[in-house]
């Protein structure tokens, strides 16, 4: 099993960067499109059923909800920190960007990728069936894994070859 889960995320995150490559000028579009999808999901279906199940509340907000809130908060810290970096180190005065930016952010891609397999490991923890459904929504997701990585590498002036 594992050995499928492991193809079917590799062949997923390959198609992801080779759909990348391919809609150079349509980018934006397809990144708005996953973005929505996302916010969707989570707003409509996965907060409202987290609510739902967690009981604990702190001066009367649900814990979930808070946790979210500080995830989000935390992202955006993140965010703004490599946006800072990227002002500081991403193009100099000639244009020329630098490589390493992009690299550093294919780690972090690489570190998320570590984080899904550990979900996946977590789910079969608990059962077959939530160790299935986890392993697609992982296989499902590294397409934009996969589209995120090239976009993020190519942007900062890395060779296709490294």
């Amino acid at each position: 099993m594992a050995v499928f889960v492991a193809l079917g995320a590799f062949l997923m995150t390959l198609a992801g960067g080779w759909t990348a490559q391919r809609v150079t000028d349509r980018r934006h579009l397809v990144l708005g499109l996953a973005g929505g999808l996302m916010l969707g999901v989570v707003g409509l279906d996965l907060l409202p059923e987290a609510l739902e199940a967690a009981g604990d509340e702190v001066f009367g907000v649900p814990a979930a909800l808070l946790l979210f809130v500080a995830g989000f908060l935390l992202a955006h810290l993140v965010e703004r920190l490599l946006a800072a970096r990227r002002a500081a180190h991403g193009a100099d005065e000639h244009g020329h960007r630098s490589p390493e930016v992009g690299l550093t952010a294919a780690a972090a891609m690489v570190g998320h990728s570590a984080m899904d397999g550990v979900a996946i490991g977590a789910a079969f923890q608990v059962g077959g069936g939530m160790g299935t459904a986890v392993a697609l929504a992982v296989i499902a997701h590294d397409f934009a894994d996969g589209f995120n990585t090239y976009t993020l590498t190519s942007l900062y002036g890395n060779a296709r070859r490294r």
